[in-house]
C-alpha cells in the first residue's frame, strides 16, 4: 500500500516539475492514478480473501461446536431419562406396603 502511495505521489511529483518546465518527461499522472487504482483493487481483494478464509475456519469451528453441544444434549435427555426412571422406581418401591 505504501508503496503504490509513493508511486503516485513520484507521478503527481513529476507532472508538477514538468508543467513548472524543471524537468523536460511527459505528462504521467493519469498512468500514476491507474496504478493507485489497480494497487487499491489488489489491497481491497486481499482483505476479502483474508475474510472469507477467516469466516470458512469459523463457520467449520462453529459447526464442530453445534454437533458437540448436539451430542452433550443428547446424552443429558438420556441421563434425565434413567434418573428420572430410577427415581420413579425408588418412589414405588418405598410406596408398596410391607
Amino acid at each position: 500500500m505504501l508503496l503504490v502511495s509513493l508511486t503516485t505521489f513520484l507521478f503527481a511529483a513529476n507532472d508538477i516539475l514538468f508543467m513548472n518546465n524543471l524537468i523536460n518527461t511527459g505528462e504521467f499522472f493519469n498512468l500514476g492514478i491507474i496504478f493507485f487504482i489497480a494497487g487499491q483493487s489488489f489491497v481491497t481483494n486481499s482483505r476479502f480473501d483474508n475474510f472469507i478464509n477467516k469466516n470458512l475456519q469459523l463457520t467449520e469451528k462453529l459447526e464442530e461446536r453445534n454437533n458437540d453441544l448436539e451430542l452433550m444434549s443428547g446424552l443429558l435427555e438420556t441421563k434425565v431419562a434413567q434418573r428420572t426412571k430410577a427415581t420413579r422406581v425408588g418412589q414405588c418401591r418405598t410406596q408398596k406396603p410391607s
